[in-house]
């Protein structure tokens, strides 16, 4: 599976963050009940933030249970399930621990990584930039922490930064955020791709 913290930033006290984690759907065990003409995938999705002296900071977790027309599997196996979580922290030094459990399969996996999240700085600033893999509907309305959204959709980053062949249009997630300090004035953004 892959894992990142997506970082938008934000003033100089905390910074607006994202969590997601991407479990490729090809490399669970989907079961298939011929009988009933359907497919079923079932993850438990386990992550922890920890700053640098080893203290638990933020806790996540979800469990996904997907099953859908056995007809349909293709699509399914070629797809990936996601769990994202906005959270907002102090810069700082910072761990990402996660694990992975295939509950049809039995299998588990686990990633640990440091990241950090920068000060603000002075200047305007650009976060992170997302791949996007698809937008999602929203279910209710958005959280006063939510980072990654459009046209009241939510954004799934694509972590693994596979396209399939043929992909026409590859989509990016990013925030620009200007100098906090300067007098407003007309900024542009120049992008090379």
């Amino acid at each position: 599976f892959h894992q990142t913290v997506l970082r938008w930033g934000g003033d100089f006290s905390e910074s607006s963050n994202e969590l997601a984690i991407e479990v490729p759907i090809s490399l669970l065990n989907v079961h298939k009940d011929e009988s009933a003409s359907l497919y079923s995938a079932h993850v438990t999705i386990l992550a922890q933030i920890k700053d640098k002296s080893g203290a638990v900071l933020e806790h996540f977790s979800e469990d996904i249970a997907r099953r859908g027309d056995l007809k349909q599997i293709d699509s399914f196996l070629a797809d990936r399930l996601t769990l994202q979580r906005p959270y907002v922290t102090a810069p700082g030094d910072y761990v990402l621990e996660a694990a992975v459990t295939d509950l049809n399969g039995g299998k588990s996996g686990a990633q640990r990584s440091e990241f950090t999240i920068p000060d603000a700085g002075d200047g305007p600033r650009l976060s992170d930039v997302a791949l996007v893999l698809r937008t999602a509907a929203l279910e209710g309305a958005p959280g006063p922490s939510e980072t990654m959204l459009y046209n009241k959709t939510r954004v799934v980053p694509n972590l693994s930064r596979q396209m399939s062949a043929g992909t026409s249009r590859i989509s990016f997630f990013f925030c620009a955020l200007p100098d906090a300090r300067a007098v407003r004035s007309e900024v542009t953004l120049e992008m090379d791709v």
